[in-house]
């Protein structure tokens, strides 16, 4: 298994070299280069985006969409054409990209350069949240370093500091930023690559997807193909957090079991505790339980299981919690992140909100759960961004797959895991049965 680890104490697992994208960093050359631009820069345009098919690159920001179908409409359109490397990531428990950006910002760069070399760009915008100085500080040094070495070639290269919202890296609203306007996602079609920055042709790709794209081009498709699955080859990143004991950005190859991710990777559960639910992919995913941990990290086999890849942020849930406090971590985050463009996001998220904390205080009973079921499956997709899906995915998942938790906050106004909630319909009652308190790691 190919794995490497952000963590500051890595731990007992092995390095191997089955990687893409995390590998050593080489000696310092002089001067500075890039290998796989060389051969990108060698081949066709045609020949670039051809390699990227052949390895079954998808993009990596949540949508996975096909690369090489992206960058042939773009190149499609009359010049000019722009590239944007969209470094938003803002998706709660995400930080692949800043992990790439900060420690590998060549092979960013690299890759960006590869993607504007395939559709005739000739402007790269470097997209990045303006709260990320630990990114911005080396990518800038890398850019300045590439420009000093004439590897920019005649392809010229900007940074614009993104605002620290969640709205703000959806594709279309990040190309209204970089035209100096507020953060808004645009009503699609057209699609970027049909009328992007300032109505050109442009490919926005999320960090990593360029980063794997360099890859692709300096080692080639087939070796790329031999890792992986047949129908999701390669590796990708990911960002592994909530009760787990070694938290981190690890690089997998697909068809590696989340338990592997879990209890090799990240060490394990706080206290020695079993897996309660998972969300493999950020919040737009969904919630698993962890009867689920057997299921490989695949396009298809997750979206069978019922969750997705997403973005590759994974939060580990321990037994012992309860899942109405769970969703109360991540509700807040969606409310007050709605742009207020679009009234079924602004005003679904914050009844979410809402009801899951009247929830938890066994205000309105089963009828307030009722309302959250139906919201939870009725509000994905009624947007013109992912935001209200992204939202309503873990409350659907987690009332389909722990109930109990729910019916219980409604029924007695107590929590199951810990008990009488302060100011709740249950508070000074006993619970009808025993609550177990979780211990911390």
């Amino acid at each position: 298994m190919a794995i490497h680890s952000s963590s500051a104490e890595p731990g007992p697992f092995p390095l191997q070299r089955e990687r893409l994208l995390l590998v050593d960093p080489e000696p310092d050359r002089s001067p500075l280069q890039y290998p796989a631009l060389r051969v990108a820069r060698q081949w066709t345009p045609d020949r670039v985006v051809a390699e990227i098919e052949a390895a079954g690159l998808r993009g990596r920001g949540g949508a996975a969409f096909p690369t090489a179908t992206k960058w042939r409409a773009a190149a499609e359109g009359a010049p000019p054409r722009y590239v944007v490397v969209n470094g938003g990531e803002d998706e709660p428990g995400s930080r692949k990209d800043r992990f790439l950006m900060e420690n590998h910002p060549h092979r960013v760069i690299e890759g960006a350069l590869i993607a504007a070399r395939a559709v005739g760009a000739s402007k790269v915008f470097f997209y990045v949240n303006r709260t990320f100085t630990a990114s911005l500080r080396p990518l800038w040094g890398a850019l300045e370093d590439a420009g000093a070495a004439g590897l920019l070639g005649d392809v010229e290269a900007a940074v614009v500091e993104a605002p620290p919202e969640y709205v703000a890296g959806e594709e279309t609203a990040a190309l209204e930023v970089i035209e100096g306007r507020p953060a808004r996602p645009r009503r699609k079609p057209p699609y970027p690559v049909q009328a992007g920055l300032w109505g050109r042709p442009t490919v926005v790709n999320n960090v990593e997807t360029l980063a794997q794209a360099a890859a692709i081009v300096h080692q080639g498709a087939e070796r790329v193909r031999r890792l992986g699955t047949a129908a999701s080859p390669g590796t990708l990143l990911l960002s592994v957090g909530g009760g787990v004991n070694r938290p981190g950005v690890f690089e997998v190859p697909f068809g590696t079991p989340l338990r592997a991710v879990v209890e090799d990777l990240a060490g394990g559960v706080w206290g020695g505790r079993s897996v309660k639910a998972i969300l493999p992919g950020g919040p737009s995913a969904g919630y698993l339980p962890g009867t689920a941990l057997d299921t490989p990290i695949d396009y298809d086999a997750l979206a069978q299981a019922g969750s997705w890849v997403g973005c590759g942020a994974i939060r580990v849930v321990p037994r012992g919690m309860c899942m109405v406090e769970e969703l109360l971590r991540l509700a807040p985050f969606f409310a007050e992140e709605s742009c207020g463009q679009c009234g079924t996001c602004l005003q679904g998220t914050r009844r979410i909100l809402e009801l899951l904390e009247n929830l938890r205080l066994g205000i309105r009973g089963e009828h307030a759960l009722d309302l959250l079921r139906r919201l939870g499956t009725r509000l994905p997709g009624t947007g013109l961004c992912g935001l209200v899906g992204a939202g309503a995915a873990p409350v659907a998942s987690a009332i389909r797959w722990f109930p109990d938790d729910f019916l219980h906050h409604a029924r007695y106004g107590v929590c199951p895991q810990l008990g009488p909630v302060p100011g709740g319909r249950g508070a000074g009652a006993s619970p009808p049965f025993r609550a177990r308190r979780p211990s911390g790691p």
